[in-house]
């Protein structure tokens, strides 16, 4: 089991590491004009709204039971400043998709990254379907609620980013895969799809290695690796979030050539969260309880 100093000392090692800050992104591969023409989409960074009434939960300064006060409302340790730098990227490869009943609700793309920033590792680009928006501003909430632990349980996040484009001038080719071109505009109409103000929202985040459910897991090995699990998922819970879709297919392995930290797995789709439970004892056992289906059952 890995101390909690072990992770304090990772955070802090992060904290004095240097990430450029990302204002906007300039995206070619998602879209294409009414002719069938390829077009690149110029996207602002924006903060994402923060979860509500979040507070630490078990600390040592406080009762079991009790949580501290509120986190205090800083802001994004991320959020775009006059410093930043664009960023053009291409997207590449779809690498896994979201569905909510029969509808698609994300696209995880592999990405290019054509400026040149050797301080930016390989990305991945998380995309939303156009009326599932707040689920990927919402992660992004997450993932701004765990920055102390981005690098050490979660992927790092490079931003959310967002803007409206009107579909009646371009088409984006996730959402309507079997468009035809040229398009006939004549069919527009203001009050229906396609929609002249859609809203666009990305998400960027390093890219990691395969999934658990990729990974043969040896019996002898799962007490070892639930203990793991146990302490990175109470980890964020102390920050106020629980994750809540804890399966197979969102723990991903560090990538090789990539310093693992405390930790050789990140927790990733953070789309889903909850409030933990008010004792450290009741929120271990809700843990474990996703932990023994996600090990011995998946």
């Amino acid at each position: 089991m890995v101390k909690q100093t072990t992770v304090v000392k990772a955070i802090m090692h992060q904290k004095a590491s240097h990430t450029p800050c990302i204002t906007s992104i300039v995206v070619a591969g998602l879209a294409k004009d009414n002719q069938g023409c390829p077009q690149t989409l110029t996207v602002p960074r924006i903060v994402p709204d923060h979860i509500p009434g979040l507070k630490r939960y078990y600390t040592d300064s406080a009762q079991e039971g009790d949580a501290v006060a509120p986190i205090a409302d800083t802001g994004s340790t991320q959020s775009p400043d006059a410093r930043g730098i664009t960023l053009r990227l291409e997207i590449g490869d779809l690498l896994h998709s979201s569905y909510v009943s029969d509808e698609q609700k994300s696209w995880v793309y592999d990405v290019k990254i054509l400026s040149p920033c050797p301080d930016i590792p390989p990305l991945v680009a998380k995309v939303s379907n156009r009326t599932h928006g707040r689920s990927i501003m919402n992660e992004a909430s997450a993932y701004d609620a765990l920055r102390e632990l981005q690098g050490v349980i979660l992927p790092r996040c490079y931003g959310y980013f967002r803007c409206f484009l009107d579909l009646q001038a371009i088409t984006i080719i996730p959402w309507d895969p079997e468009c035809e071109f040229p398009r006939d505009e004549t069919t527009f109409d203001i009050f229906d799809w396609p929609n002249p103000r859609a809203s666009f929202n990305i998400l960027l985040i390093e890219k990691l290695g395969r999934t658990l459910g990729e990974v043969e897991i040896r019996y002898k090995d799962i007490p070892v690796l639930r203990d793991t699990l146990t302490e990175m998922l109470l980890a964020t819970a102390r920050l106020g979030v629980m994750h809540g879709d804890v399966h197979r297919g969102n723990i991903a392995e560090v990538p090789d050539g990539v310093e693992p930290g405390p930790y050789k797995w990140r927790i990733i789709d953070w789309e889903m969260q909850y409030d933990p439970p008010d004792t450290e004892k009741k929120c271990r056992m809700r843990i474990l309880d996703d932990l023994d289906w996600v090990l011995h059952h998946q």
